[in-house]
Order: structure tokens, then sequence, then C-alpha cells
């Protein structure tokens, strides 16, 4: 049985794993992945409270959006906090468990970041958005 589970957790680790090494070229050791995976977080984190920032601007004349863009944030914030945690709670038994909630809160704030330019910073017409699409998927 404790082989079983060794090979299911290779197969299902091995897509992650594989992305995380197409994500971090440049890693040559388990503390280089982890600065890089931090890294990638970081930057997707800056990016989306420029998208965050620009929205706000954009509707800053109505406290009413301003107050639900800001509610809405609160909440997100929470969930990607709740969601990731199960992430690391899933990978538990593995020291990959901080690499996987590291990608699991970048890919999380990357689809938040396009939501809020899909929702707040595009127009209905084909006016130009206030900022470009965001991408979803890292590496692209």
């Amino acid at each position: 049985m404790k082989y079983f589970a060794l090979a299911v957790f290779i197969v299902l680790s091995a897509p992650s794993l594989a992305s995380a090494d197409s994500l971090c070229t440049d890693a040559e050791s388990t503390s280089d992945m982890r600065e890089c995976l931090n890294e990638l977080n970081r930057e997707a984190n800056i990016l989306m409270e420029q998208y965050l920032t620009a929205a706000i601007e954009r509707y800053g004349d109505d406290e009413v959006v301003v107050a639900g863009i800001r509610s809405a944030q609160a909440a997100w914030e929470a969930y990607r906090s709740a969601h990731c945690d199960s992430v690391f709670s899933a990978w538990r038994d593995g020291s990959i468990r901080f690499d996987m909630a590291s990608l699991c809160g970048t890919y999380t704030t990357r689809m938040r970041t396009h939501d809020i330019w899909r929702e707040f910073l595009t127009y209905m017409d084909s006016s130009h958005p206030v900022l470009p699409e965001p991408e979803l998927m890292l590496g692209q």
C-alpha cells in the first residue's frame, strides 16, 4: 500500500514539478526554486495592485462602485488565504508544500487581476481598455 501511495504521489505531482521547473529554469537548488516561486508570487501581487488602483481611480467619483471593489477585494484576499492554505495542507507531508502554496497564490492572484481588468478596466464598445489584458498563465 505504501508503494501505491508513493506511485500516486509521483504521478500527481509530476505536472506540478514540471511547471515549477519550467518557470524557474535557473534554479539550481530547492532554495533557489522557492525563491524564484516567491518572486513570481510577489510580481503577481504587484501587478494586481496596479490593476486594482487603476480600477479604483477609474470609478473614483462613484463611491458605491469603489466601496464594492474594496469589499470584493477584502473577501477575495480571505478566499485566497483559505484556498492556498488548503493547498498547503494537501501537500503537508512533503517539502513541496511551500512551492505548491506559492504557485497557488500566484495563479489565484493572476486570475483576480484578470477579473479586475475584465470587470472594471474594459469598455463595452471597441475602445481600448484602461490597461492591457493581463496574462492568465505563467510562462506565456
